[in-house]
């Protein structure tokens, strides 16, 4: 890279200090690297600083449990099961830990002690990654379905449900099939003829939801037992009003009798010669409602009670808490944890017992233990009393002061409240401007703001603040949590909207703060934030100086079509949106500055296939456009190894420091 380019007062603005030459952070083994000319770190110091960095930031880590489940042992205490990384472990693992049982006296703070499931008899070896090879092939495994079968579950010995999508995910049907209708092959049988007439049951749609946006698939649903042969009762969540809110509600099934159809059955308008049983809606309650999002994850249902415990973000888009409603009185929603924090929460199977992580913008996440009490049947009833702590609160070593960063609300000129958080350098005066790096997404079904704690996930957010940067991140419309119509502001027009309110909330918090230098912005995402990377040095080069694009889409054509055509429809209704949305349309704009440019990405990526950034290549080389690029030959969509990410944030910082 060119160290000319950058004069030497830049350099000290962005973080490089003599105290930091001096510290060793520049230094290997045996005899001191020389600096660059100019006053700047050479490649072999800025990667000794992200070894140092890596190492002082680690403190900000915690191994929260994750993966939670119960089991109730003969004694009466209550086995938890988790994943995390025990004490001087480097690999992620099953462990458990014990609760009392309630007739035990035992302090509401003590910690439960951890233990492994399995025995290691070897030792234990850094795989450069969080993640074991086991665990992330299961994650890659559990990536969600976009269209089709999207859920499938038992509900009983004969029966199971399924949540059928259609092909522009505009229409959801939740649907009841017979376990009659399935049969297992004979083992070592390649062509089964069967001889013997079995009984088809057509299968039951219980509801059908419709959309004239998209429908965002979920997992809550609760199927009561059957009392009456034609009546079902369930609860189902939907986003009719806009929100996401729970229903609870009872269906007549279409009777039929020896597989012969009854007069009610009918052939499926949308799947021609496909026999279904429409379901009659005979009631519908909402449970809850509001303009606020109950989350599509977690429910938990105490029969016994009419209890129903759910995940939401009533009080803040920006914290998840816990709340329960009661099925004699719906709509009375009572929260049963405490604003300020956001949380992550796990039930037992019979609702007495819950396990809940939690954590605020300056304070670690912990992990707790709570029983479920009652004093009577209502809401006003139920009551959290703390067991222990699985993970207890912690005091890093490092200044949070430095790494916390501030969140920010801001009311754009289409009246809609934005959220951001800019995270300070840590070299931070008064009356003096920072070179900027705003860490953009800006895509669906991701929210960058929140009240959590930024650990380790933020790791490169925290280098950069360590390096004298100021780092900005903003939920633009589109982004999670807000809403049917929020989110939709991106439908059909991906790429052509989202910059508009980024760059519209960074000129305000320059304004508003004082110490963002707009002369001197760099825009920094992966995969969609790649995407917006381009687009933003396209669109707005006065605005960002560099770019730097991690992954980036470049043609929405090459991408997966199960995502792609939930937000810009099928290509041949929405041809303008495609040609509009792909960068490669907008090659001709980028800067004939040298510099300003750099692309990353692994060449095995199985997400964002490399496809996209070779089809980019060409149309620079077409248009004869300077450019840099990274290339990890054994990476995939996220850098798995420790070798590849120490490289990619090395990179990072040498090609902030020489051009921005």
């Amino acid at each position: 890279m060119d160290d000319g380019s950058t004069s030497s007062n830049e350099s000290s603005s962005s973080g490089e200090t003599k105290k930091e030459d001096e510290s060793g952070l520049g230094r290997g083994g045996g005899e001191p690297h020389k600096s660059a000319p100019g006053g700047k770190k050479s490649w072999a110091e800025l990667r000794e600083i992200v070894n140092e960095l890596r190492r002082n930031l680690s403190s900000l880590s915690t191994m929260v449990p994750t993966s939670i489940s119960f089991r109730k042992l003969a004694d009466g205490r209550t086995r938890i099961f988790f994943l995390s990384t025990p004490a001087n472990g480097w690999e992620t693992t099953l462990l458990y830990a014990d609760v009392p049982s309630e007739d035990d006296v035992h302090p509401s703070r003590q910690t439960l002690q951890w233990q492994p499931v399995i025995e290691s008899n070897f030792q234990s070896i850094s795989l450069g990654s969080r993640y074991s090879r086991e665990e992330q092939l299961m994650l890659e495994r559990k990536r969600l379905a976009t269209f089709g079968i999207t859920s499938v579950c038992t509900t009983c010995s004969t029966m199971i449900w399924v949540q059928l999508l259609d092909r522009k995910q505009q229409r959801i049907e939740l649907v009841l099939l017979s376990i009659k209708n399935f049969v297992e092959p004979l083992p070592n049988v390649y062509q089964y003829i069967e001889t013997s007439t079995r009984v088809c049951v057509p299968p039951a749609v219980l509801c059908t939801r419709v959309s004239d946006v998209w429908i965002n698939v979920h997992d809550l649903l609760y199927l009561y037992p059957v009392t009456d042969s034609n009546k079902i009762t369930y609860i189902w969540a939907s986003e009719e009003t806009g929100f996401r809110h729970l229903y609870l509600m009872t269906s007549l099934l279409a009777s039929h009798s020896n597989g012969t159809l009854s007069s009610d059955v009918e052939e499926d308008p949308s799947v021609p010669g496909e026999i279904t049983m429409p379901a009659i809606i005979l009631s519908q309650v909402a449970l809850t409602y509001g303009e606020w999002e109950v989350l599509g994850r977690q429910m938990w249902v105490d029969e016994e009670r009419q209890l129903v415990y759910f995940m939401a973000l009533r009080e803040s888009p920006l914290e998840k808490h816990l709340y329960v409603v009661s099925l004699s009185r719906p709509g009375e929603v009572r929260l049963l944890t405490h604003p300020g924090y956001s949380y992550t929460v796990d039930f037992n199977r019979d609702c007495s017992m819950c396990v809940a992580v939690y954590s605020n913008i300056k304070i670690l996440p912990e992990c707790q233990v709570f029983r479920i009490t009652h004093s009577d049947w209502t809401v006003e009833g139920v009551s959290l009393t703390p067991v222990g702590y699985l993970l207890e609160p912690s005091t890093p070593s490092l200044d949070l002061s430095l790494h916390c960063p501030e969140l920010f609300t801001h009311c754009i000129s289409s009246g809609d409240i934005l959220f951001a958080m800019v995270f300070k350098p840590h070299n931070f005066e008064k009356d003096k401007k920072y070179p900027t790096v705003l860490n953009v997404y800006g895509g669906p079904e991701v929210q960058l703001v929140s009240n959590t704690f930024k650990g380790m996930r933020q790791l490169r957010m925290h280098m950069l603040a360590a390096q004298g940067y100021c780092v900005v991140a903003i939920d633009s419309r589109g982004s999670q949590h807000r809403g049917i119509q929020f989110e939709s502001h991106l439908r059909g027009r991906m790429g052509t909207v989202e910059l508009s309110d980024q760059v519209e909330v960074l000129q305000w918090l320059s304004d508003t703060l004082g110490y963002i230098d707009m002369s001197r912005v760099a825009i920094h995402g992966w995969s969609y934030g790649g995407y917006l990377s381009l687009m933003g040095l396209a669109q707005h080069p006065s605005i960002f100086k560099i770019a730097v694009a991690g992954a980036p889409v470049t043609s929405w054509s090459l991408y997966d079509t199960g995502y792609t055509e939930r937000y810009m429809d099928l290509p041949q209704h929405n041809a303008i949106g495609y040609k509009l949305g792909s960068i490669l349309n907008y090659v001709k704009l980028l800067p004939e500055e040298e510099n300003r440019l750099l692309i990353i990405h692994g060449l095995i990526d199985e997400n964002v296939h490399f496809h996209h950034t070779s089809s980019l290549i060409n149309a620079l080389v077409r248009h004869c456009k300077p450019y840099q690029l990274q290339v990890y030959p054994n990476e995939r969509h996220s850098l798995r190894s420790l070798d590849a990410s120490k490289h990619y944030e090395t990179t990072l910082l040498s090609f902030l420091q020489n051009h921005l």
